[in-house]
């Protein structure tokens, strides 16, 4: 990822790329830091080892913002469902903190998810102060590149790790099966891999700024 991040981004010197645990960031000075970002990684952080960390980097009045995104119904379902396509093999206890949105109070949602019913993929707490919103975090590329995104998931790696003859099935890998099931309801005008989807991804926030 740091490869294809420098190759990408690293060339005009702007950008520094470097691997570490964000509970470590001892490469970096006291109080010299405006925002702390994290999406997609943030629910393996060790919160009780992060917090002072940022609270030592983080400059008086700077902020962190962490976000955890799902996806479209149907992308999230084949990432998620554990019996069948790649959701028994996700890390854990990872990929269940995501799912459960680190049981945010405001939920970016829309109508993705139910939250009554026997099974409610979100559990309200009783008497908290919890709003349901419409998803704000929506993005356009191409069948190609949503295609190679899926391909970054570390559970697709352990799946063809576990089962290497899926690479060389009959009808493609699990990955280019799943992507024929999602153009089922496209048009043929739409299917080029060059053609845009829209992707929109239900999402929780968890927002802190440091006093000042």
């Amino acid at each position: 990822m740091i490869s294809s991040a420098q190759e990408q981004h690293g060339g005009d010197g702007r950008l520094t790329f470097v691997n570490a645990k964000a509970e470590d960031l001892s490469f970096i000075e006291d109080e010299s830091v405006d925002l702390v970002t994290a999406a997609q990684s943030a629910h393996w952080f060790d919160y009780e080892h992060l917090w002072p960390e940022l609270a030592r980097t983080l400059k008086r009045g700077g902020s962190a913002a962490f976000w955890y995104p799902s996806l479209t119904h149907e992308i999230d379902e084949y990432s998620a469902v554990p019996t069948r396509n790649l959701g028994q093999y996700w890390e854990q206890p990872g990929r269940s903190i995501l799912q459960d949105h680190l049981q945010s109070r405001v939920y970016y949602v829309g109508d993705h998810y139910s939250t009554t019913g026997p099974n409610p993929a979100i559990r309200l707490t009783p008497g908290a102060s919890e709003e349901m919103r419409e998803v704000i975090l929506r993005k356009i590329m191409t069948w190609r590149e949503l295609e190679n995104y899926l391909r970054t998931w570390s559970a697709l790696h352990t799946f063809h790790a576990k089962h290497p003859e899926d690479r060389d099935h009959a009808d493609g890998d699990i990955v280019q099966r799943f992507m024929r099931r999602l153009k089922e309801g496209v048009t043929d005008e739409l299917k080029s891999p060059s053609d845009q989807v829209e992707v929109e991804s239900p999402l929780a926030l968890i927002m802190i700024k440091k006093a000042l």
